[in-house]
């Protein structure tokens, strides 16, 4: 049951995408968005990387069958989410880098990396 959770996520998310047209081609080249969006599900974020720019930000969603609370929390003390089962969290990334990412919950399996470039 939690693998036909995880796909259903998935299958969200994706269509999510497609939706909002992020990832998609515009005329010849593709446009980053100015948020990134990751899936906070029981035990994984959706995706485990993210690439943006200096000055961009991620907002972590939080799934409505999310039964258990989990955090976004950066390893050096950042910043932290407060423990959420829904809703959102968003952080603007100011500096060049590659930040790591965990749950305090389920810092274990629940790990995700954002590289900021210039």
């Amino acid at each position: 049951m939690p693998k036909l959770l995880a796909i259903l996520a998935v299958a969200a998310l994706l269509a999510a995408l497609a939706v909002t047209g992020a990832g998609v081609a515009s005329g010849t080249h593709l446009r980053e968005a100015k948020t990134k969006v990751v899936h906070v599900g029981d035990n994984f974020y959706m995706p485990t990387k993210v690439k943006i720019k200096k000055g961009r930000r991620v907002k972590w969603t939080w799934g409505s069958g999310t039964a258990h609370r989990h955090t976004v929390t950066e390893e050096n003390g950042k910043f932290s989410s407060k423990k959420k089962r829904h809703g959102t969290f968003k952080h603007r990334f100011k500096k060049v880098g590659t930040f790591h990412i965990f749950c305090a919950v389920h810092p274990e399996t629940m790990r995700m990396k954002v590289v900021v470039r210039k």
